[in-house]
């Protein structure tokens, strides 16, 4: 078995968020849904969400979301609408909508045992048959840094090559 960098590994010294965006092809969307609820990431719950609204497809999507164990029930909270603290600063956060993926590490996540979870979660599914990655990109900032992309690819190979 490989021993993998963890997706963000490059991502520290740019700011304290860091988030990873994939796209797969529209023909792989169902796929990926699939795949990605069938795998429970270590540390994380899974808390999908319905009818939410969606910054990159401009409408309201279904999410398969899988949350650090230390934040669901903060994060259950806000989607309910009857947190006290409204805002999480520390988590770790997959979601995975239509042709979409997006991991979010804030303020640095909870560790590098949450990273590395998150990376073989991603090998795991995107490795699945049928799904087909277009792009990817490690993104960081926050906190006075701006937000800038530290890396980017196409196709797992390059994703391969980048953890590796």
């Amino acid at each position: 078995m490989t021993d993998h960098k963890p997706w963000c590994w490059e991502a520290t010294p740019s700011g304290p968020d860091w988030i990873f965006i994939a796209h797969v092809s529209p023909a792989s969307a169902a796929d990926l849904a699939q795949a990605a609820a069938a795998v429970v990431p270590q540390g994380y719950a899974f808390c999908p969400r319905d009818a939410a609204p969606c910054r990159y497809h401009q409408q309201v999507c279904s999410y398969v979301t899988f949350v650090d164990t230390s934040n669901v029930e903060a994060y259950r909270m806000n989607l309910r609408g009857d947190a006290t603290q409204k805002n999480i600063w520390i988590y770790n956060i997959i979601e995975v909508h239509r042709d979409v993926i997006e991991i979010e590490c804030g303020y640095g996540g909870r560790g590098e045992e949450y990273n590395r979870a998150e990376t073989a979660w991603l090998l795991a599914v995107l490795t699945t048959p049928g799904i087909v990655l277009r792009d990817w990109k490690v993104v960081a900032g926050g906190e006075g840094y701006d937000y800038k992309t530290i890396r980017e690819g196409s196709g797992i190979d390059d994703l391969r090559r980048y953890i590796t």
